[in-house]
Formats: structure tokens, sequence, C-alpha cells
């Protein structure tokens, strides 16, 4: 069979059509009997609490001092210490965390992880405000923690078992991909607004 040659009779190389390059072929990807695929589960999205802003008078957030409530939770307040200290390992930071109490106990007390039931991820130290000083958690927190017999448990609410991160800063990609933070800032917001009204009428 003659080659196809150009008009400066340099043989032509046949070659595949561009859009093959970028477009699956259907027919050869498709079989019979077979079902279209699925649709994938939502993703999984944690939400965070506990993080605190590190001076009393900042604007982000809320400082642990405004949350202070010696009788709060006083019949659970040990069942939800113990749950948060056994929250499973979500990621690992670069340093220690720091007590924003000036009296708190050290750095490496204070932990360096973040952990999480599977619906909500925290600091690893959380518990310390919680049992030393009485700091107050969202009740939506604490109600799920209840409703969980506070038992932690390494699979989400929507059934996917937490991956444990690799260790990054907390701004990186696979963090804020994984952790919804827009709970806890509306929750410190309103906390933190209510606390400055109460300190006004002193």
């Amino acid at each position: 069979m003659e080659k196809q040659r150009d008009g400066k009779g340099r043989r032509i190389i046949p070659t595949m059509k561009p859009w093959r390059w970028f477009k699956p072929d259907k027919k050869a990807t498709r079989s019979k009997g077979t079902k279209s695929c699925e649709p994938k589960s939502p993703a999984l999205v944690l939400k965070s609490v506990g993080y605190w802003s590190e001076r009393l008078d900042d604007d982000y957030l809320i400082h642990p001092a405004r949350l202070i409530d010696r009788n709060w939770q006083g019949k659970d307040r040990d069942k939800i210490v113990a749950y948060l200290r056994n929250g499973i390992t979500f990621m690992s930071s670069l340093g220690w965390a720091t007590c924003r109490v000036p009296d708190g106990p050290s750095d490496e007390e204070m932990g360096c992880r973040d952990l999480t039931d599977g619906t909500w991820v925290w600091p690893e130290g959380l518990w310390v405000y919680v049992q030393r000083y009485g700091v107050r958690l969202p009740d939506e927190f604490v109600q799920h923690m209840s409703q969980c017999g506070f038992q932690a448990s390494k699979n989400s609410s929507l059934g996917q078992e937490v991956p444990e991160l690799d260790p990054r800063l907390r701004n990186s990609p696979s963090w804020t991909s994984v952790v919804d933070s827009e709970f806890w800032k509306q929750w410190t917001l309103k906390e933190r607004l209510r606390a400055e009204a109460e300190e006004a009428e002193y």
C-alpha cells in the first residue's frame, strides 16, 4: 500500500486526534450490564472547638478567661474531661501549645496534637481548661458527647473513618479542607459580646 505524502513529497505519519488526549473514549470504557458510578459520599468535615485568642482584648475568637464557670457541668465534668483526653489523633503540630492562663501547666502538658471524635476536632490540651478552670464549652458539643455515651469514636457522623493528617501547620490546605471553623467563630463571637456586655455593667 502506497504511503501518503504531502505536497513536498514527505511521508504523512498518522497521529491520534488531539481531543482523544483529553476526552475518554466512552465506547471503550463502557461495558454491557455495568451501572453508572454511584454518587460519592459527602466530604468529611469536622467542626472545630476550643481554639482560643491569646489576649483578653483580642477581637479574634475568645479568651478562655471569659468562659470560666466553676459550677459548669459539675455532674458530668469528669466524663467530659475523659472524653477530651481520649480523642483520636487527627494531626500533630510542629511545636507545643501554650496555656492561655498565666498559672497554667507546661507547654509539654498542653500537648502538640489535635484530637477528634469523628465529628468535632479540638486541641489536645482542651481538657486542662475544663478540669482546672471550669471553662465552658458549647452545649452542642456536650450534647454530642452525651449522645455518644461519652465515648469518642474513630468514625465520623457520616460513617467515614477519620484520617490522621501529616504534621503540618493548621493553615495548610490539608487542614482547611477538612475542618470547618465557622461554628466555633460564631459561638465565640456571641460569647465574647455577652461577656463584654456583662463587664460594662460593672
